[in-house]
């Protein structure tokens, strides 16, 4: 069964949200100009991660955040232009993972969940919901609405986006949202593999630290773009023999400008100050398996492994993950920088073939989707401390 519980969250008064939030948080503060950010929170001084729990000490003494009094769950909506996203946040037990009601599509580094695990025993506190996604319950929509009509917690705009929170603090309401996630089957989980993984493995061992923040938000509310996959060198191949190997897979074209992959076969890649189009010729395995269908997977199996010698895509070094609003510009600029090789492009993977996927039994190649929301950081604050 789905539960998903209210808690006190830790935050700013509403009309310090936009003071204190931010999703970006590299070089964008000044911290004599503004002590009061949640850059300063999670990024002390000397970067002593205790420090941060002395600081929310201080914050809340000096009343720059508060803990809700009442256990609450959040609605949340952002608005861009036309783009809608909205959410319920709140807790879920780290077991739902476990019991396969958290369906993860990508696989995670060991190493990475043991960082983070360690992290979150100093810090106790989860500042960015998982998020979770769910297919459309008339239900909760019809609760999400009630909501909406009313005017919200919270609301700032930031970077041309406008931010909505509205808390659900009465007992009724809270049990009529709970009711209605529980006819939810499963979630698949869209962002925040290794911060999910992290938090079950701390429970394993502190069970009383069982509880995770996350964002449920409906599957129609997703957008799902693609990251670009950018390549440090050509594994000492020259680039018309590289070319001339693609060809046995790709029919490789070269362009006089820039053209976007019209289909999960075609691609963009930028070399040598030039742009290629390369589609994927088909073989009769290929319809068998919808991982074989994926871009992602295409890459790596007919270029990434055969053609560099790349095994593993989590951690070999020689393979970077970017994405880019423009990735023409994006791709251009990061090969011109010498940094990188050469830059591909894929066509976006929906979430219908995602789930296709992970009901044939596979995990997808990592950074195989770009998921929109993007959740802000920082903006409600699980303190395991509180609850």
């Amino acid at each position: 069964m789905l539960n998903l519980h209210p808690f006190h969250a830790l935050r700013p008064q509403p009309q310090h949200f936009k003071k204190w939030i931010h999703r970006n948080i590299k070089n964008e503060f000044n911290r004599d100009e503004n002590p009061f950010n949640f850059y300063n929170l999670i990024n002390p001084s000397d970067k002593k991660h205790q420090q941060i729990r002395e600081r929310i000490s201080s914050y809340v003494k000096q009343k720059m955040l508060v803990n809700d009094l009442t256990p609450s769950l959040y609605c949340y909506r952002s608005k861009h232009n036309n783009d809608v996203f909205e959410g319920v946040i709140g807790l879920l037990d780290t077991k739902l993972i476990t019991n396969g009601l958290i369906v993860p599509h990508e696989g995670v580094v060991n190493t990475r969940v043991s960082m983070f695990k360690n992290y979150l025993k100093e810090v106790l506190i989860n500042t960015e919901p998982i998020l979770l996604s769910h297919e459309n319950n008339d239900g909760i929509n019809e609760l999400k609405n009630r909501l909406f009509r009313s005017e919200p917690f919270a609301e700032f705009e930031m970077n041309d986006t406008i931010h909505s929170i509205w808390r659900i603090e009465h007992p009724t309401l809270i049990n009529q949202f709970s009711r209605a996630f529980n006819n939810i089957k499963s979630l698949l989980l869209i962002d925040g593999h290794h911060r999910c993984y992290s938090s079950l493995k701390l429970s394993s061992k502190i069970p009383k630290y069982s509880k995770m923040l996350v964002c449920l938000v409906s599957e129609d509310q997703l957008k799902i773009d693609s990251f670009c996959r950018l390549f440090t060198d050509l594994n000492k191949h020259r680039p018309d023999h590289f070319l001339a190997q693609l060809s046995s897979s790709f029919n490789v074209t070269r362009l006089t400008t820039y053209q976007k992959p019209h289909n999960l076969k075609s691609f963009s890649m930028y070399l040598e100050n030039s742009w290629y189009k390369l589609y994927y010729k088909s073989s009769a395995d290929d319809s068998k398996k919808t991982l074989e269908r994926l871009p992602t997977q295409m890459i790596y199996k007919h270029l990434a492994k055969p053609l560099l010698g790349i095994h593993d895509l989590q951690k070999d070094a020689r393979i970077s993950y970017q994405y880019h609003k423009d990735n023409k510009k994006g791709i251009e600029q990061a090969v011109d920088s010498k940094k990188f090789k050469f830059g591909i492009e894929h066509f976006p993977i929906s979430l219908d073939l995602v789930k296709r996927c992970l009901s044939e039994g596979a995990l997808l190649p990592p950074k195989s989707t770009y998921v929109f929301p993007k959740l802000l950081n920082g903006l409600l604050i699980y303190d395991f401390k509180n609850e």
